[in-house]
């Protein structure tokens, strides 16, 4: 083989790789959600400080995830960085535009033939939402988790939706 050019194969986006984007969209969704129940019990439950806290760690990570995003869009993007993309990153929607995005082209990929699209802008997106995924686990879940540990171990009347994440 010396001196023959090896040909590398391109992998192609599959209905698989759409329907796992569409699953880290609806994890993605729940876990907004119940982050927010979380901080909605606390405060009605007059617990006030641990409410805040975990809403805090929530928009810690997420400003830092927003910004991360929007630098790179930007990086990307050969002509103009449209002013929507900064409303919508300002707006927390950063990584709901990373998935709109993958869902669009990986959309194209699979399901139009004769498709313009290239199946690696597809999985451009699913590298930018996999490594901000990995900074808002490290960021937001981390401290929450810590947190949670602690209020479980210092609370004798811990309610089932305080200690469930701990329990599992």
């Amino acid at each position: 083989m010396k001196g023959s050019i090896v040909k590398k194969q391109q992998k192609s986006f599959s209905k698989v790789d759409f329907l796992i984007i569409l699953l880290g969209l609806l994890v993605y969704t729940f876990d907004i959600g119940t982050d927010l129940w979380m901080v909605k019990n606390f405060l009605c439950e007059g617990q006030y400080l641990k409410g805040i806290l975990i809403l805090l760690t929530g928009l810690y990570s997420s400003i830092i995830i927003q910004f991360f995003s929007c630098a790179w869009f930007k990086e990307d993007e050969n002509e103009k960085f449209p002013w929507t993309f900064y409303l919508l990153h300002s707006l927390n929607g950063g990584l709901f535009t990373r998935y709109y995005l993958a869902l669009k082209h990986g959309y194209e990929a699979v399901y139009i033939p004769n498709s313009s699209t290239n199946s690696n802008l597809c999985f451009k997106e699913m590298v930018y939402i996999n490594i901000l995924q990995l900074f808002k686990a490290f960021l937001e879940s981390t401290p929450q988790l810590i947190l949670q540990i602690y209020i479980v171990m210092v609370s004798d009347d811990s309610t089932f939706s305080q200690s469930f994440p701990v329990q599992q």
